[in-house]
């Protein structure tokens, strides 16, 4: 998806990969029959209305236009026109599995603008709730940042930010320089729970400590971070 000439990177052309030819190949990996795939796109580089269905590929189109939510404007006589999805540089896709009568869903990829791919999503009558799983296939900044707009109310539909947990790469002398940055956007969230791991390093981990006191736990292997729902209030029945 984002390719380039391999004569650029001379020293890529060397360092490829290449199969073993005394080494057996591992078994393939078994994939479980499913009923159906959908894959609906959800960021790519053009946008035409005007394409009609051909063979397996159905089109949003403009009869899908019609049924888009509507935009305020003052140059047309309706005062309105068609909320449509938008194209950009990047990529996102939906894949649909259809099995034993229920659809999971997950997500290829998040485009290059922090709101492009959930905006779509809404466009399309799609709800980011429903996504199951994330796969990202490389974190170039036309495939990720669109992660932006699943963070907090965008992907729970709650303001309320539970956890933050995972390793942050913030270790090392490249990473170091953004460390005050990612902890001041941490802190905005007010998330109940930050738990770095892995990657995020000592000055991070204390940085962190330092802006958030009450949220920050240092993480250890074996450690389990146990998330309860709410309990729902007590309703107490009026006398008579």
């Amino acid at each position: 998806m984002c390719t380039e000439p391999m004569h650029l990177h001379p020293q890529m052309t060397s360092g490829a990969p290449r199969p073993d030819p005394d080494v057996e190949l591992a078994d393939p990996v078994s994939l479980a029959p499913v009923e159906a795939v959908n894959l609906t796109t959800l960021v790519d580089n053009s946008s035409d209305l005007l394409l009609a269905d051909q063979g397996p590929v159905k089109r949003a189109g403009v009869l899908g236009a019609a049924s888009a939510p509507r935009l305020i404007t003052s140059v047309l006589d309706t005062g309105e026109t068609y909320d449509v999805p938008l194209a950009q540089h990047g990529f996102a896709m939906l894949v649909t599995v259809s099995r034993a009568g229920t659809d999971h869903h997950v997500l290829f990829d998040a485009g290059m603008t922090p709101n492009g791919l959930v905006d779509n999503m809404r466009r399309l009558g799609l709800s980011p709730a429903d996504i199951e799983l994330i796969v990202l296939s490389h974190r170039h900044s036309d495939h990720v940042t669109g992660l932006d707009g699943f963070i907090g109310a965008r992907l729970t539909g709650v303001e309320k930010v539970a956890a933050v947990v995972g390793g942050f790469h913030l270790s090392g002398t490249a990473f170091e320089t953004i460390i005050d940055p990612t902890v001041t956007a941490l802190a905005e969230l007010e998330p109940e729970v930050v738990i770095p791991a892995h990657c995020t390093g000592w000055r991070a981990n204390f940085a962190l400590a330092a802006k958030l006191p009450d949220a920050y736990i240092p993480n250890s292997v074996g450690s389990r971070l146990e998330l309860r729902a709410d309990p729902p209030p007590t309703v107490l029945a009026a006398s008579a």
